[in-house]
């Protein structure tokens, strides 16, 4: 080859190799650190060169170039043997246009603190893994740098982080140790086999104990593992499961302690299950990289029972997710499948498939029935909600039921809350036939004249209603009406709140005090100038707006005849001269009764009816008659007496 044309060539590769970095500049894996970011084993040490950045992979691509497998610090105590491990490759675009380079390792440490580094001379200072066996305490800090050679003069370096290896006097045991992974999720149906890192911190985290990995013995055929360096390689023969990856530390006294990290193999997508008339959402799992394309594609039986396929439409086509359409009956036994495109190399996952269910409504159908009931007096309407003239000491009791009769509800449990008035008296509470406890009474802080009763950890079951019966006795009330109805929160079998609050049919008290009363009003017959009849009566006046002479407000729940009695006690009378007059009670007939110390029935009402007022108009009420017109001129008062008695 010419002087002309190996020039030419060398042209070829560089701008290759400027197209891929130009063209993967932007993109990085969440999970990755850069250097900036990285601290070294001690934040006082100096690396020799700057460490790099890590790689950029995705299952066994190297997008960059770099250490996948950083040297970690080490505790030993003196002539303990310890290793520090590496693992680094070149991108693949570097392997590519260089297949023929080859990697030579070299180790570089100090012993204080960065401020000289020297070369490692031990026997295995050129491989990639480096064993030290310290003579002394004290801390040496370690960096190793890799660079390949290839055709053409090239060359390309890595260095690694810096690592120490801290020697003590004596031993130190380990008491315990927390086990992690790179990578929770490998491939294992991809051509290189898909692979990620152990590690293991200890505490004390200066245990100087041998660690070892091992893989449990019945996940075998999913995985294996490297026991000095913590590799882990899935299998690329789709076997799909979890493996437990177990750390052991072996102590110098002879005991050992252990731990695991738990890893999934699988083909990339996982197997959803979804409702009709739902969607369902597929995840491409395992390592996190910007990918630079994503196809997905549907797998369905047609008509023939064949299976066809169709590519499916994404709004972003580089997503690693794809969530349906609604489904339907016609999507039974589909399967779907992603094919991840980085640095242009399609990997393809399994077929996954999607489980229909049928649509279950799990809307609660729940339902509250109220009614009461007056054991003392019975007054209540036909669907015994309603109860009337309701007195102090009355028994009560406010019953329900509680149904459920939806068998797929998401209801499991709930809460009833119900009111009583404020000044009853809680006898008990009843579930079913038995006598509860497990409640609380409470005053309804936004309404004081009533008390709130909640009965927790009530379990419902379809087809199995729950009846309640809540025993009170009436009190004595300021209110004539208490009107409510109960109410269930309830939730679902996390004991999750659900939204929904469930109501009862209300239920509603009018009370009665069970009792009669009466008020009396003076009455004034004016002022009398002359006598110009003194048989015409003189209407007296009665200062109320209903002209009741007696004001009578019957709240007996049993109404018996009752008759009103009314007597005159003295004569009018004015110092020491009396009215000739006599006062008589006028009815609306016509006849009348006089008044006098004897009683005279003024008004008797009918059985099971109520006592009216007494009023006072022009052909009804008192009425005063003179008997002569030569008066003595005074102010006249008289006194009466109401009194009731029962009619025979």
């Amino acid at each position: 080859m010419s002087q002309k044309s190996k020039k030419y060539l060398l042209l070829i590769m560089f701008l290759g190799l400027f197209l891929f970095i130009h063209k993967h500049d932007g993109l990085h894996s969440q999970n990755v650190a850069y250097a900036d970011d990285i601290a070294v084993a001690a934040s006082d040490v100096t690396p020799m060169a700057k460490p790099s950045r890590d790689p950029i992979k995705f299952l066994s691509i190297w997008i960059t170039s770099g250490y996948d497998l950083q040297p970690d610090s080490k505790y030993a105590f003196v002539g303990q043997t310890k290793t520090l491990y590496t693992d680094s490759a070149l991108s693949a675009n570097e392997r590519f246009w260089h297949s023929q380079a080859r990697p030579k390792y070299s180790w570089y440490k100090t012993e204080d603190n960065g401020k000289t580094w020297n070369t490692v001379v031990e026997n295995n200072a050129s491989k990639r893994n480096l064993e030290v066996t310290p003579d002394k305490a004290g801390t040496v800090y370690y960096q190793q740098k890799v660079t390949w050679f290839g055709l053409f003069f090239y060359k390309h370096e890595e260095w690694s982080r810096v690592a120490s290896i801290t020697t003590m006097s004596n031993p130190v045991p380990a008491k315990s140790l927390e086990v992690t992974a790179d990578d929770n999720y490998l491939f294992n149906n991809q051509q290189d086999e898909d692979k990620t890192f152990v590690h293991a911190k200890t505490n004390p985290i200066n245990a100087t104990g041998k660690i070892s990995w091992k893989i449990d013995n019945s996940e075998m055929n999913l995985a294996s593992v490297d026991k000095e360096t913590g590799i882990v390689t899935a299998n690329n023969k789709n076997e799909n499961g979890t493996v437990k990856v177990i750390g052991t530390i072996q102590n110098n006294d002879g005991s050992s302690v252990s731990n695991y990290v738990k890893i999934r193999i699988g083909g990339g997508l996982d197997d959803q299950t979804a409702t009709i008339g739902q969607t369902a959402t597929f995840s491409v799992l395992g390592h996190k990289v910007d990918p630079d394309k994503v196809s997905w594609k549907r797998f369905y039986i047609d008509s023939n029972g064949a299976e066809k396929s169709e590519d499916v439409t994404t709004n972003n086509k580089r997503s690693l997710k794809y969530t349906t359409p609604k489904l339907s009956e016609d999507n039974l036994n589909d399967k779907y499948q992603a094919t991840v495109y980085v640095d242009d190399e399609p990997f393809v996952t399994n077929k996954a498939k999607l489980i229909l269910t049928p649509l279950v409504d799990e809307k609660p159908k729940f339902s509250i029935a109220n009614t009461i009931t007056n054991s003392t007096f019975d007054d209540h309407n036909p669907e015994n909600t309603i109860l009337n003239k309701v007195a102090e000491g009355d028994r009560m009791d406010l019953k329900g039921t509680l149904s459920e009769d939806n068998s797929d509800s998401e209801l499991a449990s709930g809460s009833l809350k119900l009111e009583i008035p404020a000044n009853a008296e809680l006898k008990d509470i009843k579930i079913g036939n038995q006598i509860i406890n497990d409640y609380s009474v409470i005053v309804n802080t936004q309404n004081a004249d009533n008390q709130v009763i909640t009965i927790p950890n009530l379990y419902f079951i379809s087809g199995q209603p729950i009846d309640y019966d809540v025993s009170f006795f009436a009190g004595k009330y300021s209110i004539d009406k208490f009107k409510t109805n109960s109410e269930v929160i309830g939730y679902d079998s996390q004991h999750k709140e659900l939204a929904d609050k469930f109501s009862g049919n209300s239920i509603e008290m009018n009370f009665s005090k069970n009792a009669m009363s009466a008020v009396p009003s003076d009455i004034d017959f004016g002022t009398v100038q002359s006598i110009q009849s003194t048989e015409k009566p003189i209407e007296g006046k009665v200062d109320n707006d209903k002209s009741e002479i007696l004001t009578v407000n019957d709240e007996r729940r049993v109404k018996d005849k009752i008759k009103i009695n009314l007597t005159q006690l003295c004569p009018f009378q004015c110092d020491s001269n009396d009215l000739p007059a006599e006062l008589r009670y006028y009815s609306e007939d016509g006849s009348f009764s006089t008044l006098g110390q004897s009683e005279a029935v003024i008004e008797e009402s009918q059985e099971g009816s109520p006592l009216n007022s007494i009023t006072c108009c022009k052909d009804r009420g008192l009425k005063l008659i003179f008997h002569k017109n030569n008066l003595v001129s005074g102010k006249y008062k008289t006194k009466l007496c109401w009194s009731f008695s029962d009619s025979l």
